[in-house]
């Protein structure tokens, strides 16, 4: 939380600017729109942008790394609606197995991988379709290593294809004291439809296509669970794999990285109307 001053700070500039450029300015919430949303997903591994984050059981297990790893994390969140499209979010991610330690296979337990993201946001539409804007504080509470970072986003929800509903979204890491470097980025091509049964696609790019992840799935009211597929074409951005795909297991021996990686989400949502 000690850096929300300089991100409320950029995010108001961020406002400022789309104002200027004739965007519309804040109002009253609608009777009718949501002014809380909740929810969690359980997962059978961390998935993010294509990269497994849990992808280090297989090396704890003495096993070659696989299309499935069963590491499932419990991801709670919140997100709080004002007036005239502003939103506070909070996300969170907690594995529920290896969390602790193992100095004789060296293995790093996955509490130092519970995650806390908090998310300020402004939505709005018009005849051009969805816009959005935010900034991300990411943190791993557990972890000594300077892993924090901070990231600002702007999307555009395409006014055509409403069937497909296009989403175009563009993140920037905007200050980091660690590993992941300022002006590194990833952009988000995402479809998505269905009623009896639901899907979404996302393309995603940052220095190279990152990955391309697809799921399908079925509702049961507040209920509903998805399985997903992830096919990761470059492999030095996703993992601790070479440019050619390659990693040495724990028996020493050079082996191919999954170009696709599976998992099953199971997830509860719900909010609170005016």
């Amino acid at each position: 939380m000690r850096r929300w001053p300089n991100l409320c700070g950029r995010f108001l500039a961020l406002m400022a600017a789309l104002a200027v450029l004739g965007f519309p300015t804040l109002g009253k919430a609608a009777a009718g729109d949501p002014l809380l949303d909740y929810g969690a997903d359980l997962v059978t591994d961390y998935v993010s942008r294509g990269a497994d984050l849990f992808v280090s059981k297989f090396d704890k297990d003495k096993k070659d790394h696989g299309a499935v790893n069963v590491a499932p994390a419990l991801q709670p969140y919140l997100t709080l609606h004002g007036p005239g499209g502003i939103g506070i979010g909070v996300w969170g991610s907690f594995a529920l197995v290896d969390r602790k330690d193992d100095a004789q296979t060296g293995f790093s337990g996955f509490s130092k991988l519970d995650e806390i993201d908090y998310t300020l946001s402004w939505d709005f539409k018009n005849k051009l379709g969805g816009f959005g804007a935010g900034l991300i504080a990411y943190q791993n509470p557990n972890s000594a290593a300077q892993t924090d970072y901070d990231e600002m986003y702007v999307k555009w929800a395409m006014p055509f294809m409403a069937a497909l509903s296009p989403t175009l979204t563009h993140y920037v890491v905007i200050a980091s004291p660690g590993p992941v470097v300022p002006g590194s980025f990833y952009t988000s091509l995402a479809f998505s439809g269905g009623e009896a049964i639901n899907w979404k696609l996302n393309i995603g790019h940052s220095d190279y296509l990152q990955d391309v992840t697809f799921g399908i799935g079925k509702g049961f009211g507040s209920f509903s669970a998805m399985l997903n597929v992830a096919y990761r074409p470059t492999p030095q951005i996703i993992g601790p794999y070479d440019s050619e795909g390659k990693y040495t297991n724990t028996k020493g021996d050079v082996k191919d990285y999954p170009k696709a990686i599976a998992w099953l989400t199971f997830s509860y949502t719900g909010s609170v109307t005016e």
